[in-house]
């Protein structure tokens, strides 16, 4: 129920931005063959393509990454509309992250059942919070999300070195770290488990 057109040299723009909880009342959650048919298909192509021995990663934008865009409804660097709409419409932002966690629940086991081997969970911009704003705002609906995908699970933040514990806590089988991220600082959250 969105219009979103990908405008090059810019990204993902979204028609008409949330702004209130109306607005996310009026999002809904929808199966994934309704939206998604060419990519299922495309993955159904590429696994029967693909040698048997070679893993098929399908992958998801993260909550609050795809919320970040329906929110400021077009890339940020900081994301201060949605961070706005975070803590001043707190029960709306989280029934935003409920229904995003249900469609990516949804889209990632679409692309296992249509020959994903692994799915990763790509949280682009939420390295752009702290851990207490990450714990409140965005953990559980990850959680979420991971108790719900039916194949082994990658978990990726760009720029999230200050979350690497909360999203370990979250879940996901591996925790996926950009170039920012120091090997010690990796070898920290790996250790642990």
């Amino acid at each position: 129920g969105v219009e979103v057109e990908l405008v090059e040299g810019v990204g993902p723009v979204v028609e008409r931005p949330i702004e209130r909880a109306a607005d996310v009342e009026r999002l809904r959650v929808s199966e994934p063959d309704e939206w998604a048919a060419p990519i299922l298909e495309a993955v159904r192509i590429v696994r029967a393509e693909l040698d048997p021995e070679r893993a098929l990663v399908g992958f998801c934008g993260g909550p609050f990454t795809v919320a970040g865009y329906l929110v400021e409804g077009r890339p940020s660097r900081d994301y201060p509309t949605a961070k706005a709409f975070m803590y001043g419409e707190p029960e709306a932002w989280h029934r935003l992250m409920s229904k995003l966690a249900e469609m990516a629940i949804r889209y990632l086991n679409a692309q296992v059942e249509a020959g994903a081997q692994v799915v990763q969970l790509f949280d682009s911009w939420v390295g752009g919070l702290g851990p207490a704003e990450y714990e409140a705002y965005v953990q559980p609906h990850v959680a979420r999300i991971f108790d719900g995908v039916t194949a082994p699970s990658i978990h990726f933040g760009t720029g999230a070195s200050a979350l690497r514990g909360q999203m370990a806590a979250a879940g996901g089988d591996v925790i996926g770290v950009d170039h920012r991220v120091s090997l010690a600082a990796a070898w920290d959250v790996i250790g642990r488990d």
